[in-house]
């Protein structure tokens, strides 16, 4: 496989004699960039109302905070 990786980098053209040449390294700046374009927008979600003990459970049940999820 190396004579493989060596013939094609020869018929690559003069520019590289033959050598493998390394991809340049990105920059900090680039790195940075690139990670606020693919990073999702961070949303807030909302807070949930505090159910009070005599109010109805937000469960659904139907019965009192106190009796049902708040004890």
């Amino acid at each position: 496989m190396l004579t493989l990786l060596s013939r094609n980098a020869q018929q690559a053209g003069p520019e590289t004699d033959g050598a493998l040449v390394a991809a340049p390294k990105p920059s900090a700046k680039a790195i940075e960039q690139a990670k606020a374009q693919t990073e999702l927008p961070k949303l807030s979600a909302p807070t949930p109302a505090k159910a009070g003990r005599n109010d109805p459970c937000p469960c659904g049940s139907g019965k009192k905070f106190k009796n049902c999820h708040g004890a």
